[in-house]
């Protein structure tokens, strides 16, 4: 009989062990997907453009009143992280008027690689937006 004791004892002990485990990788895989969930999250950034200037590979580069620092947003001899040439002719157009005449913008970055306009990344290593606004 105490042998069989002995055996329940390590049934039980196995069976919390597996619980715990499925417990741990289910909560695990939880914040996989809110994480994942988070940054599919599409981000819309408004405000002004302070100043603009275009690199001597044609980077369009502007300051932002979202981020407060220099972020690159198309290219205007290549495409650039998917934006063609020719529609970042057009944003170039859209923000030199936004500078000229103090006039707001709205950027929307479909990807969402951050929570918040204040942490997308800059320079170089921005994100494109999706689709450049001039508000009226």
């Amino acid at each position: 009989m105490t042998g069989s004791g002995s055996n329940n004892d390590e049934n039980i002990e196995e069976f919390m062990m597996r619980r715990t485990f499925i417990s741990s990788a289910v909560a695990a895989l939880s914040c996989v997907a809110l994480s994942a969930e988070a940054h599919a999250a599409a981000v819309d950034c408004a405000g002004t453009i302070s100043g603009a200037y275009t690199t001597k590979a044609g980077g369009v580069v502007v300051l932002s009143s979202w981020r407060g620092a220099w972020t690159q947003i198309c290219n205007l001899n290549n495409e650039w992280k998917g934006v063609p040439a020719q529609t970042c002719w057009g944003w170039f157009a859209q923000v030199n008027t936004a500078v000229a005449q103090s006039k707001p913008m709205r950027f929307h970055f479909a990807d969402g690689t951050s929570a918040a306009c204040t942490q997308l990344l800059t320079f170089h290593n921005a994100n494109p937006p999706e689709y450049v606004l001039l508000a009226e």
